[in-house]
């Protein structure tokens, strides 16, 4: 699951900034209940792939390993969305970030 960050979340060196999306493995299940619990994330409401232009043509490929949302390709096992899309995992990683980046609500300059 992808979840959005509600409230900054320090992680020991590290920090999720309100906004951020991320995947739930980042925390652990327990940690992920406690912090929904305290609306402090939400699970984050992706659009379908269909809403994304750059996936028009390739619907009906990520349809047959399961991404119908821009959650589901985030998640996906990265060599199974190369494969589908006919691209390198290198590119695949990149349209992640993008997608990640895209669906980041942008923090404050001040």
């Amino acid at each position: 699951m992808i979840y959005r960050a509600l409230r900054d979340l320090g992680l020991g060196k590290k920090t999720i900034y309100a906004g951020q999306i991320f995947q739930a493995p980042r925390l652990q299940p327990d940690v992920l209940a406690i912090l929904e619990n305290q609306k402090k994330i939400a699970p984050a409401n992706l659009p379908p792939i269909v809403a994304l232009p750059r996936f028009k043509s390739k619907r009906a490929a990520l349809d047959k390993i399961g991404v119908t949302n821009a959650g589901d390709f985030l998640e996906a096992d990265i060599s199974a969305l190369a494969k589908a899309l006919k691209s390198t995992e290198a590119e695949v990683k990149q349209i992640q970030a993008e997608l990640t980046a895209q669906f980041t609500t942008p923090r404050p300059r001040n």
